[in-house]
C-alpha cells in the first residue's frame, strides 16, 4: 500500500504504534459500568485536498460510557479554530470505543460518526501562493455555515494513577467526504493531551 499524501502517512505511523500497544500484555481490569468524562485540548491540521494544509487549535468534551469490559459507549462535542482561513468547525458525533488496560496504561481506539458545522466569516481573497504571480485567488470557503457529515477515528494511550482520573496523549482523525462546492474530502487531524475524570461504580463500593 502506498501512501502519497503526507497527513496520511503520519496517521498510518500512529495506527501501527497504537496497535502495538493493543498488544502489549498485561493485566486487565473490566470497565463495564465505568463512565469516563474527558476534555481534550491540542494543534489542529486541515487538509483542504490541493488547497493546502491549515495549522490550527481546538479541542473536544466527550463521554464514554462502559458496556462491556471492552467496549463503551462514546459521544463527544468539538471546537477548533482554523485563523489562516478564518473558519471554525463545530461537531458533534456518537459511537463506540476500544479500550485496553495495560497495567496503568489504556490504549484506547474508536469508531464515530457525525455532523461538522464549518462557519466561515473570511471571504477575503487569498494571495498566490506562487511567488511571480500577484493576482489573488477566491476564499478557501465561502462565507456562511456549511454542514458537512462527518466520520471520526480517535485514538490514544491514558496513564491512569491510583486516583480516579487518567491522563495521556489523544489524536482524532476525521474525514469530511461530502460537500457541495469541492467533489473532495476534507482530512482533519488533531493532536493533543487529554484529561479524564473516571466515575467507577467498582472503587465507590
Amino acid at each position: 500500500m502506498r501512501l502519497a499524501h503526507p497527513l496520511a502517512r503520519v496517521a498510518w505511523v500512529a495506527m501501527v504504534a497504537f496497535g502495538t500497544w493493543l498488544g502489549w500484555p498485561g493485566p486487565a481490569r473490566a470497565t463495564e459500568g465505568e463512565t469516563d468524562v474527558s476534555a481534550t485540548a491540542g494543534v489542529t491540521f486541515l487538509d483542504a485536498r490541493g488547497k493546502g494544509v491549515h495549522v490550527g487549535t481546538g479541542g473536544m468534551i466527550g463521554a464514554r460510557r462502559g458496556i462491556t469490559d471492552a467496549f463503551d459507549l462514546a459521544a463527544e462535542l468539538s471546537l477548533f479554530l482554523q485563523p489562516s482561513i478564518g473558519s471554525t468547525l463545530y461537531g458533534a458525533a456518537g459511537g463506540f470505543h476500544y479500550v485496553v488496560d495495560v497495567a496503568r496504561f489504556r490504549p484506547h481506539l474508536g469508531v464515530l460518526a457525525g455532523v461538522t458545522d464549518l462557519a466561515t466569516t473570511s471571504c477575503d481573497r487569498r494571495p498566490s501562493n506562487l511567488v511571480e504571480v500577484e493576482q489573488t485567488r477566491p476564499p478557501l470557503f465561502s462565507c456562511g455555515d456549511e454542514l458537512l457529515l462527518t466520520g471520526i477515528v480517535p485514538f490514544g494511550l491514558d496513564w491512569a494513577p491510583d486516583a480516579p482520573i487518567r491522563i495521556g496523549f489523544a489524536s482524532r482523525i476525521a474525514v469530511m467526504p461530502f460537500r457541495d462546492d469541492v467533489p473532495d474530502m476534507l482530512l482533519h487531524i488533531t493532536l493533543g493531551g487529554s484529561f479524564t475524570w473516571v466515575f467507577d461504580p467498582h472503587m465507590a463500593r
